[in-house]
């Protein structure tokens, strides 16, 4: 068993996002900000017997999907988040905090 507590899953893919359950740490959770096109399919035990689960978030542009993080105290670590986000204006919670 893995002891992530927060993965967040921005690939579309079902099986690779299936293979993170594994991941997960007792209460974790999978936060999925895209769409797979193919049913995941996985055995309901992985997500109960360690009280996981997998939430969904839909949003417009990858500056909300981070502000949505940071709100709800999901870490990003190891990527230069600020040049991924031109345009933003420095006031933005995003654009603040990784500057």
């Amino acid at each position: 068993m893995g002891g992530a507590r927060v993965i967040l899953s921005t690939a579309p893919n079902s099986r690779a996002i299936t293979e993170l359950i594994d991941g997960l740490g007792r209460g974790g959770q999978i936060i999925m900000v895209s769409a797979p096109e193919k049913m995941m399919q996985f055995h309901p035990m992985l997500l109960l017997r360690a009280g996981r689960s997998i939430a969904g978030w839909v949003g417009g542009d990858i500056g909300e999907a981070i502000d949505f993080s940071l709100l709800t105290h999901v870490v990003f670590s190891g990527l230069p988040v600020q040049n991924q986000l031109p345009g933003r204006s420095p006031g933005s919670l995003s654009s603040s905090i990784f500057a």
